[in-house]
């Protein structure tokens, strides 16, 4: 997995935040790692969107390789993560032709000289066989989406090794949209938002 965006408290802004806590120093930690949490999370619904945008696929199942690194109160900082590779393209409707397999990623596309083809292991995925050589991807929602985020070969007695192909990777689409600054301000704002709520919630006596 790769890091995609981080929230952290850096040691300046704990001392001022200590000092507009005094009066209740026991809740400072439980607002900070709370409001890292909201911003995280704020940061994954964007990611997810981008991502889907991007490539044209579901966030339902852009959701499946964004993943969130919670803060607690022993460590005050939060992340959202990327998977390092793609989605199968066995996931995504193929259907073997001629010249190759159709999938729909947004859109249906081929993929030429490629097929469908079932592992011992039950998995069924689009492969290419290695000494074809290179092979034309599929025109998708956007160019890059359908380029080989990872090889996984299988060798057989009598027959080269194949290639599964997937999609790009969250982390590498989500990087391409140049979305990044958006999120992360948008994950912050969350955070200043929960921190001035529960200060305002404590300078007036009031309890949540």
């Amino acid at each position: 997995m790769l890091p995609v965006f981080e929230i952290t408290i850096d040691k300046q802004d704990l001392a001022n935040l200590e000092e507009v806590f005094k009066d209740a120093p026991h809740k400072l930690n439980k607002v900070l790692y709370r409001g890292i949490n909201d911003g995280i999370k704020k940061m994954q619904s964007l990611t997810v969107k981008a991502v889907s945008a991007e490539t044209g696929i579901k966030q339902k199942i852009v959701r499946t390789r964004v993943w969130l690194n919670r803060a607690t109160a022993r460590r005050l900082a939060g992340s959202v993560r990327g998977g390092r590779h793609g989605w199968p393209l066995g996931e995504f409707s193929p259907v073997q032709k001629a010249p190759g397999v159709e999938v729909k990623v947004g859109r249906r596309s081929l993929v030429e000289r490629a097929f469908i083809a079932t592992m011992d292991s039950g998995h069924t995925g689009v492969f290419i066989r290695r000494h074809l050589g290179p092979v034309a991807m599929p025109r998708l929602q956007k160019p890059a989406i359908a380029r080989r985020d990872r090889a996984k070969s299988t060798r057989r007695r009598g027959r080269l090794p194949i290639d599964e192909r997937y999609t790009e990777s969250a982390t590498d689409a989500i990087e391409r949209a140049a979305a990044a600054p958006a999120i992360i301000e948008e994950g912050a704002a969350v955070l200043h938002k929960r921190i001035m709520a529960q200060a305002e919630l404590i300078f007036t006596g009031k309890r949540r």
